[in-house]
């Protein structure tokens, strides 16, 4: 795989995404916790942030090794998994605070009786932006398996062929293209991905707490929105990175030197296309990764009973 195609596009990321960080102000202030009275929600406060700074840490830990060992017999298969190892690395962080905080959100006392549901704490815009970023790379990845072919070095859907227009039975391959020797191990580790964040927002969503206590519910709701949030994130970033990395393979049919012929050359620009897209999203999943806040949805569907509760403790949310 040529270094500048992954090079480039990362030195890219990082002059956006630092731009992004500037210009966009922190989304929501530390939550306040009257830590005298309820302890219990500081260690909650706590352990949610640490597993968060932590995650991101091993995350980039993890991400630069996968850089330093990219040509170790492989062919850059580490390169298209490292959004998803990435994100493994966030979510499992996320699970792991929602397990050792099990019981940090509850008191000695009388428990209000509600039924807390997944769509309360899922942000409807993120959700949705994401479904649609996993849909077109299960789509992209469809079609670049079924047209893909094995390369010298017998790696199948390592390389595509085509006909060179006006030259009778000429045939050309271009590589690396992201067919069944990237997609396949993709599926799997995307899947993972996925089953993991399901465990993690279940957890998450699932931990007990004392539900007649107004202050209680207000710091929760707002601790396991951010948490459910970095969870929906993590899965942003390895669904619209893959689907970077996969665009920018596709892309090579853009190039003027490839004598492909109209449509592949469309399929190309299309790719292109895919690749600003993919990227842009990418940046802003890492932002919620960065700068967490709790969900839109949660917001609006709460704002009035956290007000309440805020001026009750005496304490800004």
């Amino acid at each position: 795989m040529p270094t500048a195609l992954i090079v480039i596009p990362l030195v890219l990321f990082a002059l956006l995404l630092g731009t992004i960080l500037i210009m966009v102000p922190r989304r929501r202030a530390l939550v306040a916790i009257n830590e005298t009275d309820f302890p219990g929600l500081s260690r909650l406060r706590f352990v949610t942030n640490m597993a968060r700074i932590i995650g991101l840490l091993a995350g980039i830990v993890v991400v630069a090794i996968i850089w330093l060992v990219r040509d170790l017999g492989r062919s850059g298969l580490s390169l298209f998994l490292a959004p998803a190892i990435f994100a493994l690395t966030q979510i499992i962080a996320t699970l792991v605070a929602g397990v050792l905080t099990h019981d940090a959100a509850k008191t000695l006392g009388t428990a209000g009786l509600e039924v807390r549901r997944v769509g309360t704490y899922l942000p409807r815009r993120l959700s949705a932006l994401i479904a649609a970023t996993t849909v077109v790379l299960a789509l992209a990845l469809t079609w670049t398996s079924a047209t893909g072919v094995s390369d010298s070095m017998g790696h199948g859907g390592r390389e595509f062929s085509f006909e060179i227009p006006g030259e009778a039975a000429v045939t050309a391959t271009i590589g690396p293209w992201p067919g069944s020797f990237y997609s396949v191990p993709l599926a799997v580790a995307l899947g993972l991905v996925l089953v993991v964040a399901g465990i993690a927002i279940i957890v998450t969503i699932r931990r007990p707490r004392n539900a007649s206590d107004p202050e209680i519910v207000r710091v929760d709701d707002l601790v396991r929105a951010r948490a459910v949030e970095s969870v929906l994130a993590a899965v942003g970033v390895a669904m619209a990175g893959t689907l970077f990395c996969v665009s920018v393979l596709v892309a090579t049919l853009a190039i003027p030197q490839n004598l492909v012929p109209d449509l592949l050359r469309l399929a190309g620009w299309s790719a292109v296309t895919l690749e600003a897209a993919a990227m842009a999203i990418t940046i802003w999943c890492g932002v919620l990764l960065l700068l967490p806040g709790a969900g839109t949805r949660l917001g609006k569907a709460r704002g009035r009973a956290q007000e309440t509760a805020a001026e009750a403790s005496g304490f800004p949310s």
